[in-house]
C-alpha cells in the first residue's frame, strides 16, 4: 500500500527528478521529469503542481485515483 505522506515528501524533496512518480508506479512520467530536469531544468513547474495536488488530496482519493488507477 502506497502512502500519501511518502509521495508528498518525495515530491517536495526529490520531485524535480520524478521520485514521487517512480514511487507511485508512473515510470513514464518519472522519466519525463528526469529528462525535463537535465535538458532544460523546468521540471520544478509540474512538480509544484503535483505537490499541491498531493497535499490537498484526501487519503481515500489518493488510494482510489493514484494507487489503484481506474481502468481506461
Amino acid at each position: 500500500m502506497k502512502s500519501k505522506l511518502t509521495a508528498t515528501l518525495l515530491c517536495w524533496f526529490f520531485g524535480v527528478w520524478g521520485a514521487h512518480k517512480f514511487y507511485i508506479g508512473d515510470k513514464k512520467k518519472g522519466w519525463i521529469y528526469l529528462i525535463l530536469f537535465f535538458v532544460c531544468g523546468i521540471s520544478w513547474i509540474p512538480t509544484l503542481i503535483d505537490f499541491f495536488k498531493l497535499l490537498f488530496m484526501s487519503e481515500d482519493e489518493f488510494q482510489a485515483t493514484i494507487v489503484q488507477k481506474p481502468e481506461e
